[in-house]
């Protein structure tokens, strides 16, 4: 669970949801998970907490540790350089943050599992192909699950920017990630132009990076 409570209407558009064509419990079962997502994107919640509370253990994610590392106190700023990494998409390929240097970076720590991170992934992929090599949009993906949970969905998603698999040594480097998704937009000489926690219209994420272009 992510801890969200449903209101009476919200209650009342999954009910209206759930009872618009007859389900036995299989079918019941199998939609279970949309309309779940429906009452949190419905709610206007736009965060999901990474340490919930016991009664919420199942959804607990474990991010990995970076083996061979020391972990790296964060000190992360605006107007802060923004820490290199080195992470491996969801193709193999080992990417880097300073192989983007010259370009605005939005760099987005987000999870599967976690609505507001998916509701905001189809405005990155238009504002990446709106800018075009002017920008690069890298998403963080923190699920515990790693490859085997994040690959499948990028590509069921035909998701156009890079898709890294984050780890605890990136996590610890950029700070506090109690509640995903947290967005970091980094101007072209590597520095950190701006940091939000929760998701952001497009047209408010349009508004933070064009300035720096």
């Amino acid at each position: 669970m992510l801890g969200v409570v449903f209101n009476s209407r919200i209650s009342k558009m999954v009910t209206t949801f759930a009872n618009a064509q007859p389900m036995n419990k299989k079918t019941l079962m199998r939609k279970l998970p949309l309309l779940f997502t429906l009452g949190v994107l419905a709610a206007g919640v736009t965060t999901c907490k990474m340490t919930p509370s016991k009664a919420e253990a199942p959804a607990r994610i474990e991010i990995p540790a970076a083996p061979a590392e020391t972990p790296v106190a964060s000190t992360v700023e605006e107007g802060s350089a923004a820490p290199d990494f080195n992470l491996k998409d969801v193709h193999g390929k080992t990417i880097h943050l300073a192989d983007y240097k010259g370009k605005v970076v939005v760099l987005n720590f987000w999870a599967t599992w976690c609505p507001p991170c998916r509701k905001e992934i189809p405005d990155f992929m238009e504002l990446q192909s709106q800018f075009g090599s002017k920008i690069q949009f890298i998403g963080v993906a923190l699920d515990d699950e790693g490859l085997a949970k994040v690959k499948p969905f990028v590509d069921a998603n035909n998701i156009s920017y890079p898709i890294v698999i984050g780890d605890k040594l990136t996590v610890d480097k950029y700070g506090d990630m109690s509640a995903i998704p947290v967005t970091f937009v980094i101007d072209k000489n590597g520095k950190i132009a701006a940091r939000y926690v929760g998701m952001r219209q497009k047209a408010t994420v349009e508004t933070m990076v064009k300035p720096l272009l």
